[in-house]
Parts: C-alpha cells; sequence; structure tokens
C-alpha cells in the first residue's frame, strides 16, 4: 500500500502566510526575494529602469493589498508576475490616455 505524499511546504507559503497575519518580515522577504525579478521584466517592457522601478513598487503594492485573494499559495511567484503585467498594460493605457487628452484650455 503506497504511503500517502505529504504536502511540502514550500518557503514562499510560509512568507505569505506570515504577511497575510501582518508579520513585517514575511512581506519584506517576499520584496528582497522577488524585487530583482520584478523590476527585469518590468524593465524588458518599458526599457526605462526608474520607470520599471516605479511600476514594480506599484505591483508590490497591489500584490499585498490582494494577497488574502491568491487561492494557491505555492503559486505567489507566477500570480505576481501577472500583477506586474497588469500594471504595465495599466501604466501604458493612462500614457495613451493622457496623450489623446486635449490640453486645458487657458485666459487668453
Amino acid at each position: 500500500m503506497p504511503k500517502a505524499r505529504k504536502e511540502r511546504t514550500t518557503q514562499d507559503e510560509i512568507l505569505v502566510h506570515r504577511a497575510l497575519n501582518r508579520q513585517k518580515r514575511g512581506a519584506t522577504r517576499l520584496v528582497e526575494k522577488y524585487r530583482g525579478l520584478v523590476v527585469s521584466v518590468l524593465n524588458r517592457y518599458v526599457k526605462d529602469r526608474e520607470q520599471a522601478q516605479d511600476l514594480a513598487q506599484e505591483t508590490f503594492l497591489q500584490a499585498f493589498r490582494n494577497l488574502a485573494s491568491l487561492k494557491d499559495l505555492q503559486q505567489f511567484r507566477s500570480w505576481l508576475m501577472k500583477i506586474a503585467q497588469r500594471a504595465f498594460l495599466a501604466s501604458t493605457s493612462s500614457d495613451r490616455w493622457s496623450a489623446r487628452s486635449p490640453s486645458p484650455i487657458g485666459p487668453p
């Protein structure tokens, strides 16, 4: 009779649990672990390191605001990358909107 496979708890799961329990160290460790990856991926999209860093910050803010909605804690990395992609897409749509917006008309 085969033994039941014991599910392995990943480091990300532990850190996510800590972050969900408002333990600052969990959130800090997740940012430290993934900041480089997120900035690197975003930099490929925007070709501007400063803008990539701003978008990475927005990515982590959105992630921690919505952390409770993450159903599979082992999928934190891919979930975070989807948030980064959405942050980039949101920035491009807002850039296009502001480029199309008429400039304010001031007094003559």
